[in-house]
């Protein structure tokens, strides 16, 4: 087996030490921002989760239940914020449920699994939802509600960013390359130089 040259040999070591550097430097890019993305998806839930409870205290507390459950689909069965969420009761009780969720809940939980809030990926139908799942107090009466919205957008910009990471991370390794290996050459040829200094052949009288 050929031994590589000392040129080849630290140009290797150079690279690989650059790679696990871009790969830190593009894991933590990647994480950053796909943190930020889906915060302000989640931050867009929230609102309109917060809009629900402010709706459900402007509820008499002695309403009935089947009362309570006509005023959420007169709000909410033709308003877009709607489309993608569940009520329920602390005792499991379905209040609300968009039309697009009665076939395609498979990603939620039961109301009586949601212990604390949480921020749930989904796929449905085949698309990226963004979840929130969170107990709430009105008049007297504790909710589960979990809501969502579309998060495409945040899921293309994340494969976007990730494709240039990937094309700018391999430019940039290749070009590294390329000049690790011609200034490790000449430090080779150089060190080699003056180990072996030229010897003067010609004879003196």
């Amino acid at each position: 087996m050929r031994k590589l040259s000392a040129a080849a040999s630290l140009t290797i070591w150079n690279l690989a030490i650059f790679a696990v550097l871009e790969l830190l430097f593009g894991a933590t890019m990647w994480f950053t921002l796909r943190r930020n993305l889906y915060d302000l998806v989640d931050n867009r839930v929230q609102t309109q989760i917060e809009d629900l409870n402010q709706f459900l205290r402007t509820q008499a507390a002695e309403a009935p239940v089947s009362e309570l459950q006509q005023r959420l689909s007169e709000k909410y069965s033709q308003n877009h914020v709607g489309d993608f969420l569940e009520l329920y009761l602390q005792s499991g009780e379905s209040v609300y449920r968009s039309a697009f969720l009665q076939g395609n809940s498979d990603g939620l939980l039961p109301p009586d699994a949601v212990k604390r809030p949480l921020q749930r990926r989904v796929r449905i139908a085949g698309r990226p939802f963004r979840f929130l799942l969170q107990r709430m107090s009105a008049n007297g009466r504790m909710f589960v509600v979990e809501m969502g919205t579309p998060a495409g957008d945040a899921v293309a910009t994340l494969h976007r960013f990730q494709f240039r990471l990937f094309v700018m991370g391999s430019l940039l390794w290749l070009v590294a390359g390329f000049l690790v290996y011609s200034i490790s050459r000449r430090i080779v040829t150089r060190r080699a130089d003056e180990n072996f200094p030229p010897v003067n052949l010609d004879r003196h009288p």
